[in-house]
């Protein structure tokens, strides 16, 4: 357990409570396209966008990923693709609780594989 530099073990505790509701309404959109520009490659697009009401804010989600996967053999292949995420959540102008985004992207290699 942490305690407070500088003084004699005097330990330090919080306590994190978070509630939510299972039967709030969720939005979402999305969509999915691939096609075969040659018998041996695969070029693959999607998108999500999730939208979330929160007491006093909202947060959302949203995600995309750009793909070609080349199938050197008939099971095996190398993929190439550009993945987006990104996640905001907005507080209320009287919320004491922080707000923010934090994202990921960039190009990424990978094996695939097709059985």
């Amino acid at each position: 357990m942490p305690t407070l530099p500088g003084l004699p073990s005097v330990p330090i505790t919080r306590s994190l409570e978070r509630t939510g509701k299972v039967n709030s309404i969720t939005g979402a959109v999305g969509g999915y396209v691939s096609a075969w520009p040659t018998k041996r490659l695969i070029v693959l697009g999607d998108f999500q966008y999730i939208a979330v009401d929160l007491d006093g804010g909202e947060a959302a989600v949203t995600d995309w990923r750009l793909a070609a996967n080349d199938y050197f053999t008939p099971k095996f292949g190398l993929g190439l693709q550009y993945k987006y995420n990104h996640f905001r959540q907005d507080k209320g102008a009287l919320d004491a609780e922080l707000s923010g985004e934090i994202g990921s992207e960039g190009t990424q290699a990978y094996l695939t594989f097709r059985f």
